[in-house]
């Protein structure tokens, strides 16, 4: 995918779909076939806990709150490290990030944003390429083997509770699903299909609206198109920007006359039966992450997922577990399917900083390799990608010890593709760009963010009373041009002089045409003056997403 055109610039942004952002299958997937995967319920004396560490305390707890609860521990087989690499992919204009995080929420700012991507805005302009420590938090299982998380592991095939339409009605109390018809769709298609119509009403609610007003539930079709059909579980919900995303989701509806709720929740259950639980994605989490091996041959490791919002599976399972408890029935015969990874870190990974963005070299190159060079998901591991000879790429880290020879530096490619490479095979082509924590030395020019002062660039100096794009920086002896990020008319201050700027710009009344401006006028670093810089001004205007250096 690839982030959406802007064609006016005063966008009114509308809610289409809700949080979970559906999509069948996301490449970018590894081509190695693990080891043969095992299973064994939890008995508590049969996990290696020197192999597996910090699991075993985690699900001593929950087996002792709950005595129904059955624990199944899945041996993947995967590297640990091989598996958040490879769940950190697609990255990048005309790509589709695996993870997102909500681009609106300051819950999931700083280090939870992909260092390189950063607040560019992906699929309905909402989220942003969440970053590898993001994506290692969520995939850690041992951040969710808590009460309030642990129904993201839980086994969706199973009842595991009285399926009755009280218990139902207490459930979807207040939402556009407590009507007795489609109470009767939801408990009728959980029958036919063995899978719990909690799991049904939670997954539809996680996707639309709960007042039902969401344009794949309401009905009223998109700019006149497909009106009368219904698609409450968001099935073929993908594209670039929200109108895309809602005619091809209602074009589905649409091509299995799915004319009512009740027959998009029929047939949509059959889709998640067929297509992700019967064939072994019976988690939320392996829905998510699909770290699980399936019984289709369509699909590798780590390719078919259902939602690319990372938070998805543990915000459902969270809205089960509340359900459950408002029912009374939370400590009924539950299972739980729970990974277990190669290589793991002694502890659990630790949360991202809301705040501190991530730091990263960030120097440019390309692929220097007849033949192209693979990246791969650790160093010297599973080859992810063969990467063509002359691929742009952004140097993330340098490795500092060989390995089989080879010393191994994380990039992100051009292609969209995270991961490591040869460092014989990689040739630098801008050796000069450095960052520090207050500015960015971009060839002749220094990048700061908005309300970095000069005192804040240590040794630097300027004959000008005004720090203010265009301006000129004396550091270390050699003269630079000032980028102060969006501050494009220039006068040192983000104001809405700014984002007219960036307008008459793209409506093509006033070109900015002097490079330090230009340069401020790209307030998202992606290389392009777009209604995207327009938007991440008025956003750091309103006090909502901060423009950063990046």
């Amino acid at each position: 995918m690839r982030k959406y055109s802007i064609s006016k610039i005063n966008i009114k942004i509308i809610a289409i779909l809700g949080i979970a952002l559906f999509t069948m299958c996301i490449g970018f997937g590894t081509n190695k076939s693990y080891a043969a995967q095992k299973s064994e319920t939890y008995t508590g004396s049969n996990l290696n806990t020197t192999k597996y560490p910090g699991y075993k305390t985690l699900l001593d707890n929950l087996k002792s709150a709950n005595s129904n609860w059955k624990i199944v521990l899945l041996y993947t087989g995967i590297d640990w490290e091989e598996a958040v690499i490879s769940e950190t992919q697609g990255h990048g204009q005309g790509h589709s990030p695996k993870n997102l995080v909500p681009s609106n929420n300051n819950n999931y700012k700083g280090s939870w944003l992909c260092p390189v991507c950063g607040q560019t805005v992906y699929d309905t302009g909402d989220w942003c390429c969440a970053s590898e420590k993001a994506v290692a938090y969520m995939l850690d299982p041992r951040n969710s083997l808590n009460t309030s998380d642990v129904f993201q592991f839980l086994k969706l095939d199973e009842v595991g509770g009285a399926a009755t339409d009280a218990n139902l009605s207490k459930m979807v109390s207040g939402t556009f699903l407590n009507t007795a018809s489609i109470r009767k769709a939801i408990l009728d298609a959980a029958n036919a299909n063995n899978v719990s119509p909690y799991f049904l009403a939670a997954r539809i609610l996680q996707e639309q609206k709960s007042d039902g007003s969401s344009t794949l539930a309401a009905g009223k079709g998109y700019n006149g198109n497909y009106v009368g059909y219904y698609n409450v579980f968001s099935i073929g919900a993908t594209g670039n920007d929200k109108a895309t995303v809602a005619t091809r989701a209602l074009k589905t509806a649409y091509d299995n006359g799915w004319t009512s709720i009740e027959k998009s929740i029929t047939g949509g259950t059959i889709f998640l039966k067929n297509k992700y639980i019967a064939i072994g994605q019976n988690t939320l989490y392996f829905q998510k992450f699909q770290t699980v091996e399936v019984s289709s041959g369509d699909y590798e490791l780590f390719q078919h997922q259902y939602m690319q919002n990372i938070l998805a599976a543990q915000n459902e399972g969270t809205r089960l577990r509340n359900y459950y408890s408002t029912m009374g029935i939370t400590n009924s015969s539950f299972t739980f399917i729970v990974p277990l990874y190669e290589n793991m870190p002694s502890t659990a990974c630790a949360r991202p900083s809301t705040t501190t963005p991530i730091s990263i070299i960030g120097t440019k190159g390309t692929i220097n390799a007849n033949g192209g060079a693979n990246i791969r998901a650790k160093a010297n591991g599973t080859s992810i990608k063969k990467l063509d000879n002359g691929t742009s790429i952004t140097l993330i880290s340098k490795g500092t010890t060989t390995v089989g020879g080879y010393y191994w530096d994380k990039v992100m490619s051009s292609t969209g593709y995270y991961g490591y490479v040869a460092r014989n095979y990689i040739k630098l082509t801008d050796t000069t760009n450095t960052t520090t924590s207050n500015y960015k030395v971009d060839g002749s020019y220094i990048k700061v963010a908005p309300g970095t002062k000069l005192s804040n660039i240590s040794g630097a100096t300027s004959s000008s009373s005004t720090f203010a794009t265009g301006v000129s920086i004396t550091l270390s002896g050699k003269s630079y041009s000032l980028v102060m990020l969006g501050d494009a008319n220039p006068d040192g201050k983000i104001s809405a002089l700014d984002y007219i700027a960036i307008k008459n710009h793209i409506m093509g009344t006033k070109k900015i045409t002097n490079g330090a401006k230009y340069k401020a006028a790209d307030a998202n670093s992606d290389g392009n003056v777009s209604a995207l810089d327009y938007i991440a001004i008025k956003n750091n205007i309103m006090n909502g997403t901060k423009i950063v250096l990046k």
